[in-house]
C-alpha cells in the first residue's frame, strides 16, 4: 500500500469528516487540512459558479451579521460592514482556493483589501475562540449550502 495520498482523495475526506461530524474545521486547520478547493468544480463538471459560490458567501455573511448585500460590496468603511466584508473575503479563500484578484473583483475591493481582510480574520482567529466558532460556523454552512 502506497503512503502517498491522492489530494482529490484526500479533500474527499475531509468533506466527509466535516460533513458527517467526525472533525471540526479548527481541527483540520491546525493539522493543515483547511478546506481549501473543497467546492472548486473541476473543468467540465457542472456545479456552482465563481461568481454563484461568491453570491452564496455574501447572503450567509449578511445575514449572519444583519447586513444588506449592497452594503457589504460598498466602499464603507463602518467598522461592523468592514469585518462583514473581512469575513467574506476569509470564506471565499478558504472554501475556493480562488485568487485574491478575483475575489477583489466580485467584492468591490482591490487585491490588497483582500489580503487585509484574510489576514485580519486569520489573526483573530488565532486569539479569540468566540471568532474562531463564528468563522467555522459561516465556512461550514458555506459548505454544506454548495452541497445541496
Amino acid at each position: 500500500m502506497s503512503d502517498i495520498i491522492d489530494i482529490e482523495e484526500l479533500r474527499k475526506l475531509a468533506t466527509h469528516l466535516v460533513a458527517t461530524g467526525q472533525a471540526t474545521l479548527a481541527l483540520l486547520d491546525r493539522i493543515s487540512l483547511t478546506p481549501v478547493n473543497l467546492v472548486m468544480v473541476p473543468a467540465g463538471a457542472s456545479g456552482p459558479t465563481f461568481d454563484q459560490q461568491m453570491k452564496t458567501i455574501l447572503q450567509l455573511v449578511a445575514n449572519h451579521y444583519s447586513l444588506d448585500h449592497d452594503s457589504m460590496i460598498s466602499r464603507s468603511r463602518e467598522g461592523h460592514l468592514v469585518w462583514g466584508r473581512h469575513v467574506a473575503c476569509w470564506i471565499a479563500r478558504k472554501a475556493t482556493g480562488c485568487s485574491f484578484h478575483e475575489i477583489a473583483r466580485t467584492l468591490n475591493l482591490t487585491h490588497g483589501a483582500v489580503m487585509n481582510g484574510f489576514s485580519r480574520v486569520t489573526n483573530r482567529r488565532d486569539t479569540e475562540p468566540a471568532t474562531r466558532q463564528q468563522t467555522d460556523d459561516l465556512l461550514a454552512a458555506f459548505l454544506a449550502a454548495m452541497k445541496a
